[in-house]
């Protein structure tokens, strides 16, 4: 149960930090286009995505 909460915790926390600093660019450089908040939350996204690979292969093998 403990994995399922990481990975999930994994996922999502870099995404919401990713799309806040992305929200922030785009209001300090007043872009019409969310360019900054999709580049931040694709970039969450990834680093997401390799924090659960990491925590998925140091699972002992049984």
């Amino acid at each position: 149960m403990a994995l399922v909460g990481q990975v999930g915790f994994y996922i999502a926390a870099p995404l919401v930090a990713g799309a806040l600093v992305g929200v922030k660019i785009d209001s300090i450089f007043h872009n019409s286009t969310p360019f900054a908040t999709l580049l931040g939350l694709l970039l969450g996204l990834v680093v997401g995505v390799v924090l659960v690979v990491r925590a998925v292969l140091q699972l002992p093998k049984n």
